[in-house]
């Protein structure tokens, strides 16, 4: 394991979970989907991508079964690596980068939600309602931390093999047991859970993600920063690709906004004054102190590509 953080091991990450939007983490690619109306084409698979004649041709299946055929110059790969690799790549990549693309190992993680009437942990008891336990649980927090109301959500996060497990488990029944053991620690919580209301995520399962977000397996360490480089035409961005901030949506959008760059400053296009002002922003993690030894790379990194996008500009 690599690691530039002075600071102690966390366990879960550094996330605290202090964000939220209110209809749901998927408004974000809603929203940025709508300025483009009928160009964004839904319910097309990728299944395979070759070079000839000077051009990528894709072949995409539709949900009828038909394949679809485009011819484009540049490609920007967005899938995960999970599914990237049930594609048929006939196409010049490294050896580095196809094996990234084969090994580059996912997280087997899933939630389980339930509702209550009232939140008990923190009514009667006085806690966040965050535990972390070696029981078959291993894990719940309060998803309606900050919200007005009496009501309650309780997320119970899952990973290795439970993770995986849990997928073939009724949701109900699953959750039920965590209440149940929940008992011990929030005495009362029974009471107030609204049964029939558990909800499962399991990413393990999701045929478009094939796992929750990377995890570096052992000896995966020096796939680090390689993941989003191009290969010729071919750009790639995802969280995936993100040297900062893997399994976070902020290295989603910001692989994003580096791969748009790379096309508009091929094609010889000026940068959009957005998407220039995104290029240098510097956004660490809430959690990161300023003696954090990841902002300076960062900062560095940034500066460099705001430059880049700068002389791309005039």
């Amino acid at each position: 394991m690599g690691s530039d953080d002075p600071g102690p091991f966390r366990v879960f990450g550094e996330s605290d979970e202090r964000f939220h939007a209110h209809p749901g983490s998927d408004a974000f690619a809603t929203r940025l989907a709508e300025p483009l109306g009928e160009r964004v084409i839904l319910q097309h698979r990728l299944v395979a991508l070759s070079f000839e004649n000077g051009a990528y041709r894709l072949e995409l299946e539709r949900k009828d079964g038909e394949v679809v055929r485009v011819r484009a110059d540049h490609v920007v790969l967005a899938i995960p690596f999970s599914t990237l690799r049930d594609v048929d790549l006939d196409v010049a990549l490294s050896d580095e980068k196809r094996t990234i693309i084969e090994e580059l190992a996912y997280g087997t993680n899933s939630k389980v939600m339930g509702a209550f009437k009232e939140r008990v942990w923190r009514t009667v008891h006085d806690a966040s309602g965050a535990v972390t336990s070696d029981r078959e649980f291993q894990q719940v927090w309060d998803s309606s931390i900050g919200q007005s109301g009496e009501h309650g959500i309780l997320t119970n996060f899952l990973g290795g093999d439970a993770g995986v497990a849990v997928g073939d488990v009724d949701p109900e029944e699953w959750y039920a047991g965590v209440v149940r053991e929940l008992e011990a620690v929030f005495p009362g919580i029974e009471e107030a859970y609204v049964s029939g209301s558990a909800r499962r995520m399991h990413w393990p399962s999701a045929p478009n993600a094939k796992g929750s977000y990377t995890c570096y397996a052992p000896g995966q360490w020096s796939f680090w920063s390689l993941e989003g480089r191009r290969e010729g035409n071919l750009h790639f961005c995802g969280e995936h690709t993100s040297p900062d901030f893997q399994g976070w949506m902020e290295g989603a959008a910001e692989s994003g906004a580096f791969a748009a760059a790379e096309v508009l400053n091929d094609l010889g296009l000026p940068l959009p004054e957005a998407l220039h002002a995104l290029l240098e922003e510097k956004l660490p993690q809430p959690t990161w102190g300023l003696a954090n030894v990841r902002l300076g790379p960062l900062t560095r990194r940034r500066a460099l590509l705001a430059k880049a996008a700068a002389a791309a500009r005039r």
